[in-house]
């Protein structure tokens, strides 16, 4: 059962697009929200299915999630949190292919050079990619 409300969306396609992403994408998304709240943070996911510049195509994919830690240049998670959610959920839903299922990053603009808001950036595998909830 999702732990997920309307507020944990920043707009309201993507509750939509949680609900059609890969089973195992919403059972990290489910743990990293459920992390957050116990921790007194009301996680807001920015994007699931959206493509943006510079990206490596994950998202378009339908693979991927990001979830926001940097809004109007306020951090939402301590060093600290952030460093127990990557660690609980790498451990929880470790991954065999050399990849991590959650990291925490910037992008950089390429025309401007300047780094775009901290944020949880969670991945499943492509072999993943068609178990769907019916």
């Amino acid at each position: 059962m999702t732990v997920l409300t309307e507020k944990n969306f920043k707009k309201k396609v993507l509750s939509f697009e949680y609900k059609s992403c890969p089973i195992v994408l919403q059972m990290i998304i489910d743990d990293f929200v459920f992390i957050s709240r116990i921790i007194g943070i009301e996680a807001v996911c920015v994007r699931i299915y959206g493509k943006h510049p510079g990206d490596s195509g994950v998202h378009k994919d339908e693979r991927a999630a990001d979830f926001r830690d940097e809004y109007l240049s306020s951090r939402l998670y301590t060093k600290e949190q952030v460093k127990f959610i990557l660690t609980y959920i790498n451990c929880k839903w470790k991954r065999t292919d050399g990849y991590k299922s959650i990291i925490h990053h910037k992008f950089k603009d390429k025309k401007t050079g300047r780094l775009g808001p901290a944020h949880f950036h969670i991945q499943v595998p492509r072999d993943l990619k068609s178990l769907r909830r019916i």
